[in-house]
Parts: C-alpha cells; sequence; structure tokens
C-alpha cells in the first residue's frame, strides 16, 4: 500500500471513530422522558367527571416544554356514586392517566408496598400526596410524620436515584391537617439531609375546603389547579419543568357537560327524567310558564336521583323545562336544553274486552284492566236501538244487568282516570238470554157469522202475544193477524169468511226472546 493511500485510510477511520463518540455523548446528553410516579389518597385518584390535579399538572408540563411520562400501575377513577374503583369518566381523557392513586389510601397502608411500586415502576421523580386518612381517622401529626419518614427510608432502600416531592395535606377544615403541614414544612431541611433532593410542595397555602372542594374534601377544579401549582413548583427545584404561573385564575366547577333532559306531560303535572352528566349527583330543575309570561325561575331544592315530578301547573299552558347539574355542592354553570311541555288530563288508552258471557238479562264481561286505571266505563247498546245501558265499575270485570232478554247488543269498555274517559275498545256483541214462555192450548168460538173470539189462560213471563190464523178451506198459509201485550188474554177476530173452516195458534214471548207455539185449534165460521 502506497504511503498516500494509508494515509487517507487512516483519516477515515478517525473521522468514524470521532462521529461515534460524538453520537455516544449525544445520546448522553439527551435522556428520555422524566419518568414521575404520583401516589395518593382520593384526592389523587378523583372521581366521575372530574379532570384530577394530576390533569392539570400534565397540562401544565407539556405547556412549559417538559418531556414527562407518568407512570403507574393504575389509569382509572373512583365511581362516587357506585362507590368502586375502575371510573374512565375523565373530564378529558387526553393526557397521561398513569398513576398510584387510590381513594382510601393512606401512610399506613401504603408503606409496607411502596418499595415494590418504585422498583417495578423506576420514576425518576417520586410525587408524595398522602396523609389525610392517616390524620382523619388514626394518627396524630407527630405519628403521620413519623410515618413518612418510615415511607421514605423504604424508598431509600428500593432506589437510591428517585427525587421526591411530598406535598402537604391541602384541607383548611381538617385541623390536624393544618398541624402536620407546619411540621413538615419545618422538617424540610432534616428530611433533605436524610434523602438528599427532597423537596416539600406548598398545595395547602391558599386551599380552602368550603371554597375548593365539592364536598369538603374532594378537590373541584380551583382545588385542582392549586394542588398542581404546588407539586408543578417544587418539581420545578427538582428541574423538572417550570413553576406555574400567577395568578392561577378562577375555573368553573362542577359537571363538565350539562345532563340531557326528557319530559312528558301528565294532569297538571310534568314528568321530568334525565340522563346525569358524568359526576352528579343532583339536580336543579329551572321552570318557565310561557303562557304566563314567567322568566326562567329555579325552584329552591335540588332533587337527587334520575328524575322527578312537578306537580301543580295549569293545564294547557305552555312550560319549558331545563336542569343544571351538580356534584354535591359543586353546581356546574351549564344547564340541559330546554323541553317544552304542555300539561293535559292523562288520557286513558283503549283496553280490550276479552270475554263476553251470555246471563238472564244481563252481560258478564271481562276486559284487559289498564295500568294505573281502577275505574272504567262499561255500556251496552240494542242492536237496532238508541237503548244504553251504562255503568262505571272498579276492576277487571262486571255484568250488566236490566239488558233486553234475546236482543242483540253492543258491548264497549273505556277506561276513567281522575274523570278522564278513554276511547272505546274494540266492539263486541253478546245477546242476554231470559224465559221462554210456554204458551197454552187457545179456546175458539164462533160469534157470528163473519167473527170469532180467542182466548187464552195468562202466562206470566209473557210480554207480548203473537196470534196466527190460516185458512184451511182455500189451503191459505199461515198469517200473523196480531200481536198483543203480554197482559192481554183474548181476542176477537172478524171479517172471516162464512161456512171456511180455520185454524188459529199463538206464540208467547219473554222481551226477544220467542216462547213455543201453542197446539194448534181448529173453527168452522157459522153461515147466515
Amino acid at each position: 500500500m502506497s504511503t498516500l493511500l494509508r494515509s487517507v485510510v487512516l483519516v477515515v477511520i478517525a473521522a468514524m471513530v470521532a462521529s461515534a463518540l460524538t453520537c455516544a455523548r449525544v445520546a448522553e446528553a439527551a435522556p428520555g422522558p422524566t419518568r414521575v410516579l404520583i401516589v395518593g389518597d382520593s384526592i389523587t385518584h378523583g372521581s366521575t367527571g372530574d379532570y384530577t390535579w394530576r390533569y392539570r399538572l400534565w397540562r401544565h408540563l407539556a405547556e412549559s416544554g417538559a418531556e414527562v411520562d407518568f407512570v403507574g400501575p393504575r389509569t382509572d377513577l373512583w365511581d362516587y356514586l357506585g362507590e368502586h374503583d375502575g371510573n374512565q369518566q375523565y373530564a378529558d381523557r387526553q393526557f397521561d392517566r398513569d398513576h398510584r392513586g387510590l381513594w382510601g389510601e393512606s401512610f399506613t397502608r401504603l408503606n409496607p408496598e411502596i418499595g415494590a411500586l418504585v422498583r417495578t415502576h423506576e420514576p425518576d421523580r417520586l410525587v408524595v400526596a398522602l396523609g389525610f386518612n392517616d390524620l382523619a381517622w388514626c394518627c396524630s401529626p407527630a405519628h403521620t410524620l413519623e410515618l413518612l419518614r418510615t415511607f421514605l427510608d423504604e424508598v431509600d432502600a428500593a432506589s437510591d436515584g428517585v427525587q421526591v416531592v411530598v406535598a402537604t395535606v391541602p384541607s383548611s377544615r381538617l385541623a390536624a391537617a393544618v398541624t402536620y403541614n407546619e411540621l413538615l414544612v419545618d422538617a424540610e431541611d432534616e428530611l433533605n439531609q436524610d434523602h438528599p433532593g427532597l423537596v416539600v410542595a406548598d398545595t395547602s397555602t391558599g386551599f380552602d375546603s368550603a371554597e375548593h372542594t365539592f364536598d369538603a374534601t374532594h378537590p373541584n377544579a380551583n382545588g385542582e389547579l392549586i394542588i398542581a401549582a404546588g407539586v408543578a413548583d417544587a418539581l420545578a427545584e427538582t428541574g423538572v419543568g417550570a413553576p406555574m404561573p400567577r395568578p392561577l385564575g378562577t375555573l368553573p366547577v362542577g359537571p363538565t357537560v350539562p345532563s340531557v333532559l326528557q319530559v312528558r306531560a301528565g294532569d297538571h303535572e310534568a314528568v321530568l327524567s334525565w340522563t346525569a352528566a358524568p359526576g352528579a349527583t343532583r339536580h336543579f330543575v329551572w321552570r318557565r310558564d310561557l303562557d304566563a309570561g314567567q322568566d326562567w325561575t329555579r325552584l329552591p331544592d335540588p332533587v337527587t336521583g334520575d328524575g322527578w315530578t312537578v306537580d301543580g301547573l295549569t293545564n294547557g299552558h305552555r312550560y319549558r323545562f331545563r336542569v343544571q347539574a351538580a356534584k354535591v355542592w359543586a353546581v356546574s354553570p351549564l344547564l340541559s336544553a330546554a323541553v317544552g311541555v304542555v300539561p293535559r288530563p292523562r288520557v286513558p288508552p283503549p283496553t280490550a274486552i276479552e270475554a263476553v258471557v251470555s246471563r238472564n238479562h244481563a252481560l258478564r264481561v271481562r276486559w284487559a284492566r289498564l295500568a294505573g286505571v281502577n275505574t272504567y266505563l262499561l255500556r251496552a247498546r240494542r242492536a237496532g236501538s238508541r237503548d244504553v245501558v251504562q255503568q262505571r265499575v272498579a276492576g277487571g270485570a262486571a255484568t250488566v244487568t236490566g239488558l233486553v232478554a234475546g236482543a242483540r247488543h253492543q258491548v264497549t269498555v273505556r277506561g276513567v282516570d281522575r274523570g278522564v274517559v278513554g276511547p272505546a275498545s274494540p266492539v263486541v256483541r253478546g245477546r242476554p238470554w231470559g224465559p221462554v214462555v210456554d204458551s197454552p192450548r187457545p179456546r175458539v168460538r164462533t160469534v157470528s157469522h163473519r167473527a170469532v173470539r180467542i182466548s187464552w189462560p195468562a202466562r206470566r213471563p209473557a210480554t207480548r202475544w203473537e196470534v196466527r190464523l190460516r185458512d184451511r178451506s182455500i189451503g191459505g198459509r199461515w198469517q200473523v193477524v196480531r200481536r198483543l201485550p203480554g197482559e192481554q188474554t183474548f181476542l176477537r177476530l172478524g171479517r172471516l169468511t162464512a161456512g171456511h173452516r180455520y185454524q188459529v195458534r199463538l206464540r208467547g214471548w219473554h222481551q226477544q226472546v220467542r216462547g213455543t207455539w201453542s197446539p194448534v185449534v181448529g173453527v168452522r165460521v157459522r153461515g147466515r
């Protein structure tokens, strides 16, 4: 190899080595995102519909240009109404939701587990937001501070590189928390000597439990912002991100989306139901009567559950309703869409007749009962007549009495609700029965050369008589010659043909039930 070629090869090799060393130094100088493990209790865990202070912190860090990776075994919220974990109904899910907050968590419970958590998730920064439950349920402020020391010892044993941020307890109502926070701030230098790099995050200054929570313990949106600002300031001291700008401003509280309202008209009432916004525990009802010229009025007391009935309304008036969701005492500024309704008397739906059974001068009727309807109007109209028998009854069956025996009747049933009569059921026909008259043998005698007298014994069930006659002498057919009332027992027939032989028979009726024919009786009309 020539001297010139050897020189060129050596220069290329040197350049490659230099490039490799430069890449290595760049890789060392540009580590990955800072891993942040947040451990805490319900204040950190958050519940249905919350943003959480973890969200506020992540947004600030992202906007300040910090590269962070939240780590932890959970991503969920606490279901505030169902009282269980696993809920994912955040106000905004678009952030790094990994964490280790847990409803009811404490130093007392977590101390034995924190070492394993740190070893598993290998955080660069550990944010500790515990102590409320220790102070509220079992421990004095001094004892809680000792639990923190034990906690930090467990962390150091698991990792010698993690920096710890310890948050004060954000509560103005818990006297023990105020004392603990003072002890924690006073002990910061001492804790830092034992655990280098430790910083106390002031999350309690300016935090008012009456103003910055929705239930005296758990933060509303403005409480979340105060906690996040305190943690952000402390992380900035460890070299992650920047302090949060002040003033913090004021955010709307309560559910972040409106509930969805449905309204159904009733008699002097409106029946409201709604699909609640995530996190909503109660609702305020707003009402407006357009026909009375009223403006929107919020009814004074909140309503729990998923519906309510507004009574005392004027039938026929046009009303508008809205509902406003609240999470405990944090009332959302958002209202549902207005829904209109016009209260009217409730008209029962139609029913259906199931059976019509013939009885003596009556019909037994059974029908399908309607939900919420106890009174019914039962009608039976005789076919071909204006005669109607009508009665109000309770239950699902009744007997219509006083009907004409043998007549076909059209039967209908209507529901009656608070005086309002519903539509008629489909017509069902029935024919009541009655007694059958046993017609007696008539007596016939001539009374002149062209007349005969017919008589018969009285029969009590008979309401009318039908008398028939035929002229045997000329082979005539039976003809109805008279229809008589039931109380009559004789008949004179004239204008007959002298010397002819006639036959007579009669039949009794009970209303429209035909009786039997009497025996036929013959007679010869006398001549002149």
